[in-house]
């Protein structure tokens, strides 16, 4: 349809990580060579996945990307992820994953023909802030939507405990400004 994002591979959280991580050379033969041990898993806490899904962003500013999250995951952010420019969709099965501003932050500003797509996922926690530098920033506690081409899609998405920055900025959940698309499907 008009408003899906092309088809793109998924990637999980730690696909998208060893991507930046350096390859190691591997010689042409390993006949005389033991076979190498698996890299150790390491265990990551909340506030590491967070940090995780933070640099995702960082690192894939203005190119788009398709992101499963854990079922049962939670993100506790300590910044608003920025979509500028390019389509984003994050998804998870079953139970859903919880994205958490921790009352410091915004979860998505989406602006300048961003297109952002949720599917199963909770907002929780957020809090507009002065972090962004629009006429718009107090407005939208859990997303912020700004411009002619930026869309927020959601679908099976919760908005719980979100707040605008000043009693009178709109938007608690979510605003959406100056041409921008909401669409939403519980």
């Amino acid at each position: 349809g008009c408003c899906m994002p092309p088809p793109q591979p998924c990637q999980s959280l730690r696909e998208l990580q060893s991507v930046a991580e350096p390859k190691l050379a591997v010689p042409a033969s390993t006949d005389s060579m033991p076979p190498a041990a698996p890299p150790a898993m390491q265990a990551l806490d909340d506030q590491d996945e967070g940090q995780l899904l933070q640099e995702a962003f960082l690192d894939a500013a203005g190119q788009g990307f398709e992101l499963e999250l854990p079922e049962d995951s939670i993100f506790n952010l300590d910044t608003e992820l920025v979509v500028v420019g390019a389509n984003v969709t994050l998804s998870s099965p079953g139970r859903g994953a919880t994205l958490d501003g921790s009352g410091l932050t915004r979860i998505f500003h989406v602006h300048s023909r961003g297109r952002l797509f949720l599917q199963n996922v909770r907002l929780a926690n957020a809090s507009a802030t002065n972090q962004s530098t629009t006429p718009h920033a107090p407005h939208g506690g859990a997303v912020l939507v700004e411009g002619p081409g930026s869309l927020l899609s959601m679908r099976d998405v919760e908005i719980d405990g979100a707040t605008a920055l000043v009693p009178e900025a709109a938007g608690g959940g979510v605003a959406a400004y100056e041409s921008a698309v909401l669409e939403m499907v519980d």
